[in-house]
Parts: structure tokens; C-alpha cells; sequence
């Protein structure tokens, strides 16, 4: 089992500039693209030679993934994994559950966007993974597919499974903190209010380990569309320092985990000030891109960060591709 680590990747070395023109977001999106080529042999292929991913006997280990749900073009569709028309990730949300259970975890956190759209037949199909996830209770951390609401009688049934208002529980010394950065009405990413505030609270010490989850991940705002999901504009990656960073280091949080990854990049990790920032998900095509998971374990006051691809139903352990915040005074953040 690795320890939370910083994996360096040839995009290390392009993404200590820092673009501040449109000219140079399209430059260097184009480059990310041929860069990740020659970086995606070491940063995504697990090959032949990849190790099983197994349980390490923690006092807590957490499964978590993002980003769920499978489009295939047809928008009249609910896009869920069990729909017929969706057999190879059928297979993969198959591999995903025999593997969550083996792994026999304390918790399974799928990180937002588990369903394309809310209707009845989606949210009762989330219904039914969750109730396959045996091993371990669910968290369903909402995302902004989550809360389109195709169908307003699926809601009720939707929020008896999800909460919308950020929230935190307590396993084994261990805080676990829920986030919801999805802003109601445009569905869009928001760091509203009631999150800044209610962080600042769950944050008071009281604890040997903090993780906060969430969906979106703010701190990489400024990249360009080849990076991130969501659009984030007018919302700046200074902000997530300015407001979050300094609760984060003062409330000495062990790890950041969104689950807004996996469509246009594989996990992510960006080192913030000694904080290391996750972002996972699974791709719209498992044919160009192996779903991927994430395997927390916390022993003591040690936690280990380990994702893993699931190829031909067996979860194996890669390397998240380290992104290169932009510089932080972290002097200024603690």
C-alpha cells in the first residue's frame, strides 16, 4: 500500500507555467494532449505485471468513486450502467460491485454524478446498486447530473438516499466530511455558504484523521477543458484558497476527494500545501479509459491513498498523474 504521494508525470514539467492568455490555454491544451501520450504508459496502463488491488487490514478502508453514470450519445435515455443498451458498462458497474465487496470495506462513497439525469427509473436502478454494495453502507455525495430532475416525482425517492446539505460523521477517529457544490437551481458549481461555514465548524480538532469529499474539484478551475468536467466560470482557483485552504490546514486535513474526474483525465492528485487533492471518475467510454476507483485505509494517524482501474472486473492498483497546483503562499495559508 503507497502513502498519500505526489506521482510525478512528465505534465509536472509543463504545468510549473502557468498560462495567463487564451492564446496560451489553447497552446497548452493542445500540448496536454500530446504530452499525456507519452505519459499515459506510466500514468494509466496497469499492463499485465499490475498488482491486485486487496484490502490492507486498516482500522478504516473506504472505497470511493465517481462519476458513475455512461452516456452513449442517446440523450433520450436515462444512461444508467444496468440499461441494456449499456452491456460493456454493464460489465465494469458488475466488476465494480464484485470488487467493493471482496475488498469487504467500512464504507462505499460513490462522489457525485451516479445517474446521467433524476427519473424514476434511474434513481431506482441507484437504488439497486446500493443495495448490491452489501459489504458496506453507501454515501451518495451529490452531484450536478444528480440533481437534474427529469422527472420531479423521482426526488423524494432520490433524497432518501442522498443529503443535500453538507454533513460529517465520525468512524474510528476519523471525520468524514460531505460537501454539496452544487448550486440548486443552475445545478452549476458553487462553494456556497453553507459549506464555507459548515467546514469551518466540522473542522474543530476533535479527531485523528479529517477527509473531505466532494464532487467538484475547485482547485483546479483555471485549467483548461481538456483537464476538468464542470464549468467553472467566475469561479477562480484562488478562491478555494483564499476560503478553503486555510480551514483545511488549520483543521489538519489528511486528504481532499472529488469525484468529478475521469471523462477527459485519469485520477488526479495535486499537492496543496502538504494536502493532497484527489479527483477520480469514471470515463463516458470504459472502452478508451478503464473506470477507476479510489481505496482509502487510515491506520492510526496514517492514511494511505490507492486508486486502481478495473480491467476485465478485476480492480488493479495504478498511479493517480500529479497536476501541479499553481503557487500558494502556503506561509499565509497555516
Amino acid at each position: 500500500m503507497r502513502s498519500l504521494p505526489k506521482r510525478p508525470c512528465c505534465t509536472e514539467l509543463m504545468m510549473t507555467h502557468r498560462p495567463s492568455t487564451q492564446a496560451e490555454l489553447f497552446i497548452l491544451s493542445v500540448l496536454v494532449s500530446f504530452i499525456l501520450l507519452g505519459c499515459s504508459s506510466s500514468a494509466t496502463d496497469s499492463g499485465s505485471d499490475s498488482t491486485t488491488l486487496v484490502s490492507a487490514g486498516s482500522d478504516l478502508e473506504i472505497i470511493f468513486a465517481g462519476h458513475i453514470y455512461p452516456y452513449n450519445g442517446n440523450t433520450a435515455a436515462d444512461h444508467y450502467m444496468f440499461l441494456p443498451v449499456q452491456g460493456e458498462d454493464s460489465a465494469v458497474i458488475e466488476g465494480f460491485i464484485e470488487n467493493a465487496n471482496r475488498l469487504d470495506p467500512d464504507l462505499v462513497i460513490l462522489g457525485g454524478d451516479s445517474i446521467r439525469f433524476s427519473t424514476a427509473q434511474s434513481v431506482e436502478h441507484l437504488r439497486v446498486l446500493t443495495d448490491r454494495l452489501s459489504a458496506a453502507p453507501v454515501r451518495l455525495v451529490p452531484g450536478n447530473h444528480d440533481l437534474v430532475f427529469n422527472d420531479e416525482a423521482s426526488r423524494p425517492e432520490l433524497l432518501k438516499m442522498m443529503r443535500l446539505e453538507p454533513w460529517s460523521e465520525d468512524i474510528a477517529g476519523v471525520r468524514l466530511i460531505y460537501l454539496n457544490t452544487v448550486e440548486p437551481v443552475t445545478t452549476q458549481p458553487l462553494l456556497s455558504p453553507a459549506n464555507v461555514e459548515f467546514l469551518e465548524t466540522a473542522l474543530d480538532g476533535n479527531y485523528d484523521v479529517a477527509i473531505v469529499f466532494l464532487h467538484h474539484s475547485f482547485w483546479l478551475a483555471d485549467l483548461p477543458s481538456t483537464w476538468v468536467n464542470s464549468p467553472y466560470e467566475g469561479i477562480e482557483e484562488r478562491e478555494w484558497e483564499r476560503k478553503i485552504l486555510p480551514m483545511l490546514a488549520n483543521g489538519r486535513v489528511n486528504a481532499v476527494v472529488a469525484g468529478d474526474g475521469g471523462v477527459r483525465q485519469p485520477t488526479l492528485v495535486s499537492d496543496i500545501c502538504g494536502i493532497p487533492h484527489y479527483v477520480s471518475g469514471w470515463s463516458f467510454d470504459v472502452t478508451k479509459r478503464p473506470a477507476e476507483m479510489i481505496y482509502i485505509s487510515v491506520t492510526g494517524n496514517e492514511v494511505s491513498v490507492q486508486p486502481a482501474e478495473i480491467i476485465d472486473g478485476i480492480a488493479r492498483e495504478k498511479s493517480a498523474l500529479s497536476v501541479d497546483p499553481p503557487e500558494v503562499d502556503c506561509s499565509a495559508v497555516r
